[in-house]
């Protein structure tokens, strides 16, 4: 005799339930690596249920905003197109939408009601989606990219969360943009308080580094010596500096 689990989710207001998965273990002759659920198995069913919540989110985002914003009509489908998305608990592949532009405009507008390029047909989901990965990947790989070199953070990443396949440069784009907010906020938190003092700062420090730039072929040089530093004042970011130079 053999004992079976068949695991549904059901959406609140939907009637049909839809299966995540099954999970048998036999009685009979079971051992130690029978009890409980493996980590391949637990993974299989948070993917097939990462699938199932992110597909119907999809079409209740896409039923929410498929009416025009300027004159209310229901705008038609041109086609679904699959998308890939990098999330906690793996990847997951989903079907966007993409519906036909209103013509109420003279030009398309985006959200902002700014002028954009597409006429013709437009994704209402990107703007939830812009760079397909979800923000516990992107953490994921800003904190293993600062403590460890990006491709031994990438193999870590892709261990935790099951992605298959991680690009290194992925991790050295999130680590870095990580950096550059954190910086960006120190700077406008210590430009502020340092605009509010009237008295010196008790403790200044001053970073300054250095590298040399190659010039393309149409400057007059062939190199440039670019210098740039920031001041801190009493442990907030101050100023920012930067120099460029010729270099013969």
């Amino acid at each position: 005799m053999d004992l079976q689990w068949t695991i549904f989710v059901q959406r609140v207001g939907m009637d049909d339930p839809i299966a995540v998965g099954t999970v048998e273990r036999p009685v009979k002759c079971a051992t130690v690596a029978d009890f409980g659920l493996s980590i391949s198995e637990g993974r299989k069913l948070l993917a097939n249920l990462q699938q199932i919540v992110a597909q119907s989110q999809i079409r209740a985002y896409d039923e929410h905003r498929r009416r025009c914003r300027h004159c209310g009509s229901y705008r038609h489908i041109k086609d679904w197109r699959p998308r890939t998305i990098a999330t906690g608990l793996g990847e997951i592949k989903v079907r966007v939408p993409r519906v036909v532009s209103c013509l109420c405009t003279p030009e398309p507008l985006d959200d902002d009601d700014q002028p954009i390029d597409l006429r013709f047909s437009e994704c209402p989901i990107e703007p939830l989606l812009p760079g397909r990965r979800t923000p516990e990947v992107t953490y994921l790989c800003a904190k293993q990219g600062a403590s460890m070199s990006y491709r031994n953070a990438a193999r870590a990443v892709a261990d935790v969360t099951g992605i298959r396949r991680l690009c290194h440069a992925t991790v050295r784009e999130e680590t870095i943009a990580c950096g550059e907010h954190i910086e960006d906020v120190q700077f406008h938190a210590g430009w502020w308080a340092g605009g509010r003092k009237r008295n010196g700062a008790r403790h200044l420090r001053v970073a300054i580094d250095g590298t040399v730039v190659t010039a393309n072929n149409y400057e007059e040089v062939s190199k440039f010596e670019v210098v740039a530093g920031h001041v801190e004042r009493d442990g907030h970011m101050g100023r920012r500096f930067v120099s460029a130079m010729q270099r013969p």
